[in-house]
């Protein structure tokens, strides 16, 4: 059992990693990066992991979030439900988020996070305010757990890659 959960995690986190490496070659249209994965603290818990970019040259892309939000009712936090999708959450060096990204999206509703438009509205966040669907973030018809998981993972793997910096 321990080693058919270690080959699922293993081919799990190459296609993590593939669909990191094409998206920054797509954004800058260049080879010229390397990137390494970063080890949280276990105080954090998180599903997901971070990378640290490094570029040839200067740019703003700095730190990469790669996590999976559910969008069933059950909890965040069980990757074996089948409706749920797979994203990025780009940094710069001071932490503010550039660009979210889903890349893989295996639901069967809550689409309407994927669209490109909504998810502009965490650009410039830096976790000094609080994300509240409603509020500062728009609500989607539809997708109410999507939003409000993936909002509330925003948020948090915001404020968690900053204290980590510490």
């Amino acid at each position: 059992v321990f080693l058919n959960f270690a080959i699922i995690q293993s081919i799990a986190q190459s296609t993590v990693e593939k669909h990191l490496q094409a998206e920054l070659k797509r954004h800058y249209k260049s080879e010229s990066f390397m990137f390494k994965e970063i080890d949280a603290p276990t105080k954090y818990n998180i599903a997901g992991k971070f990378y640290k970019i490094d570029f040839q040259g200067e740019n703003s892309i700095k730190y990469v979030y790669s996590g999976r939000v559910n969008t069933n009712r059950g909890s965040n936090k069980s990757s074996t439900n089948n409706d749920f999708f797979d994203y990025f959450i780009f940094y710069n060096p001071e932490f503010t988020v550039l660009k979210v990204k889903i890349y893989n999206m295996q639901s069967s509703h809550g689409e309407g996070v994927a669209s490109a438009g909504w998810l502009k509205q965490f650009v410039g966040y830096n976790g000094k305010k609080m994300l509240a669907v409603g509020k500062n973030i728009d609500a989607i018809a539809g997708a109410t757990i999507s939003t409000n998981n993936l909002t509330f993972d925003i948020q948090s793997k915001t404020k968690i890659l900053s204290e980590m910096a510490k």
